[in-house]
């Protein structure tokens, strides 16, 4: 809804090894349509990932604006609620 309002969606896989040999097949069969990128697991310790998933709104000077750990139904309303606000308190 908001991506090209100054907004971009990525996913990051701190926990696998190797490559994408793993991470491939599950992006594709979850259809995600969003980059994901690979990190060393000192990503996770820098942003204090203590449980998968962990999602993050992170706002133009990459301070975190908003953090979520764990599965939630309504979490695509949630983040979206969150990157609203973001984008209107920096007008």
């Amino acid at each position: 809804e908001y991506l090209g309002d100054d907004v971009a969606v990525y996913g990051v896989n701190v926990w696998e090894r190797g490559g994408t040999g793993k991470v491939k097949p599950f992006i594709e069969k979850s259809g995600y349509t969003f980059p994901i990128l690979l990190a060393a697991n000192d990503v996770a310790a820098q942003y204090g990932v203590t449980g998968i998933p962990t999602m993050f709104v992170i706002d133009k000077e990459g301070r975190v604006a908003y953090k979520h750990i764990g599965y939630n139904p309504q979490i695509v309303s949630m983040l979206t609620a969150q990157v609203k606000e973001l984008l209107e308190s920096k007008e």
